[in-house]
């Protein structure tokens, strides 16, 4: 099987809050609901969908390496960002779970 190519690595920061913003870029925090056209939120959704199935194939290479690529992971990633982005996404598989997400939700980025 060819190799794929690797996608470049986010810049060397500490926090995962610090570099998740600049892998995608047009991500902002909405404060209000958003009045995007039909072809933005089709663009919308698959950024969404392209980065959940990259970050799948990037986290099979962890499940099949040593402890030690896992341990250097483990000490990368800030934990708290990586649990928001997980209880989110959960959040968004159905509204009313997401309505009380939304409604506890407390988060500050890692400081």
């Amino acid at each position: 099987m060819p190799r794929r190519a690797r996608a470049s690595s986010p810049p060397r920061r500490t926090r995962t809050a610090d570099w998740l913003p600049a892998l995608v870029p047009q991500t902002r925090r909405v404060k209000r609901r958003p009045k995007d056209s039909s072809e933005e939120l089709a663009a919308r959704i698959e950024r969404v969908e392209r980065g959940l199935y990259a970050l799948y194939e990037e986290l099979q290479y962890f499940i099949a390496s040593g402890t030690d690529h896992r341990d250097r992971l483990r000490d990368r990633l800030s934990w708290p960002d990586v649990g928001h982005i997980t209880s989110l996404a959960r959040a968004l598989a159905e509204e009313d779970r997401f309505e009380e997400w939304a409604k506890f939700n407390r988060y500050e980025k890692a400081a």
